[in-house]
C-alpha cells in the first residue's frame, strides 16, 4: 500500500523530470539553429573583417635628437620641402599644431602600398589653446582648419651627393690610387646628407608652437586588431540581418575598435560620412586613420566624439579630415 505522501514524492519527481526533458529537448532544438547561424557569422566576419593597428610610442630620450626620426606624434619637426611654412588656419589664422608624422614605408606590411607606396603622411589641425579643443571649423570635410597630406622626400640631395663622390673618386683614381683619408670625409658628407634629406627643409618652429606642441613620441611599433564595422555602418540586409544577434545580444557590439588606429573601420558616432572626391567624384572610403582621446592623443573631439582620416581609393594624394561627436 502506498501512502499519500509517498504519491506526492512521487509526482513531484514525475513532474520535475518532465521539466528537465521539455528543457533538454528544447535546447538539443534551439543548437542546431546556433551551428546553423555559426558558419554565417564566420563567413561575415570574415567578409566584414579588417586589420588595424594601433600605435605603440615611446618619448624620446635624453639628449636624442627629434629630427632624425621620421614617425612620430607631437613636436615640431616634421618634413618640410623647399620654401614651405608653417601651416596656419584659414579661419583664426593660429598656427595648427602637429599631431603627427609617419612614414608610410615603414608601417606593417599589412598596410604596405594601401594609402601609397612611399612619403610621409603629416596631419595638423588648429586647435585653440586656451581650452584645448579643435577649432570648430576642422569638424568639416575640406576646410581650411587642418592640413593633412603625403608629402614626398626630395632626393635632390643624394643626386648632388652621388655626383660629389664620384668626382672624388674618379680624381683618386686619376692619381691611381684611392687614399683612405678620403674615406672619413666621404662617410660624413653621407651622413650629413641623409640627415638633410630626413630634416627637409629647416622651418624653425616660433615659441608659442613649441609650446602649444603635444608630448614628441617615437612610433615604435604597431599593435594589431581586428575590426569590425559598428551599427552606423554595417549592411544588415537579408542573411546578415538574420544574424545579426545571436543567443539574444548583438554580435557586433564593442567589435569597432576604438582610439587611435590606422586603417580598419571608423567607430562612427553619427552616420557614417565618406565624403566625394573632388576628382572622380566617387565616395572616398579608403579608412587611413581615426583619432580618439586616449593615451597616443590625448584631446577630446567634442563630446565623446571620434576624428577620421579618409582617402580616395583612385587619387591617393586626396586626404581628407573630419570629425564628429554624440
Amino acid at each position: 500500500m502506498v501512502s499519500g505522501e509517498q504519491l506526492n514524492v512521487r509526482n513531484l519527481f514525475s513532474c520535475k523530470m518532465k521539466r528537465k526533458n521539455e528543457a533538454s529537448t528544447a535546447s538539443e532544438g534551439e543548437q542546431p539553429l546556433r551551428k546553423m547561424f555559426r558558419p554565417a557569422i564566420e563567413e561575415l566576419a570574415e567578409k566584414k573583417g579588417r586589420t588595424c593597428f594601433v600605435p605603440i610610442l615611446a618619448e624620446l630620450q635624453e639628449g636624442e635628437d627629434a629630427s632624425q626620426y621620421t614617425s612620430f606624434f607631437g613636436g615640431f619637426t616634421p618634413y618640410f620641402n623647399a620654401g614651405e611654412k608653417w601651416p596656419k588656419c584659414g579661419d583664426c589664422d593660429s598656427k595648427m599644431r602637429l599631431f603627427f608624422q609617419i612614414d608610410l614605408s615603414t608601417i606593417p606590411q599589412k598596410l604596405q602600398n594601401r594609402f601609397g607606396d612611399s612619403g610621409l603622411l603629416q596631419f595638423f589641425c588648429c586647435v585653440d589653446a586656451e581650452d584645448s579643443r579643435p577649432c570648430d571649423d576642422s569638424c568639416d570635410h575640406f576646410s581650411s582648419a587642418y592640413w593633412v597630406r603625403i608629402v614626398q622626400r626630395s632626393t635632390a640631395g643624394f643626386k648632388s651627393l652621388k655626383r660629389i663622390c664620384a668626382e672624388r673618386i674618379l680624381e683618386s683614381q686619376e692619381k691611381g690610387d684611392l687614399p683612405k683619408e678620403i674615406i672619413p670625409d666621404l662617410r660624413e658628407l653621407v651622413e650629413n646628407t641623409r640627415l638633410e634629406i630626413l630634416r627637409g627643409w629647416p622651418v624653425k618652429p616660433t615659441e608659442d608652437v613649441k609650446k602649444n606642441s603635444f608630448p614628441f613620441r617615437v612610433v615604435t611599433g604597431w599593435q594589431e586588431k581586428q575590426d569590425y564595422p559598428n551599427n552606423m555602418e554595417r549592411d544588415t540586409e537579408g542573411a546578415e540581418k538574420e544574424v545579426e544577434k545571436e543567443d539574444g545580444e548583438d554580435w557586433w557590439q564593442n567589435k569597432t575598435v576604438g582610439g587611435c588606429k590606422m586603417g580598419g573601420w571608423a567607430n562612427w558616432c553619427q552616420d557614417e560620412d565618406y565624403p566625394d572626391c573632388p576628382q572622380c567624384k566617387a565616395p572616398m572610403r579608403n579608412h587611413v586613420f581615426q583619432l580618439e582621446e586616449d593615451d597616443v592623443v590625448r584631446l577630446m573631439w567634442g563630446d565623446s566624439g571620434t576624428a577620421q582620416i579618409l582617402q580616395c581609393n583612385t587619387h591617393k594624394d586626396v586626404l581628407t579630415f573630419g570629425w564628429s561627436c554624440c
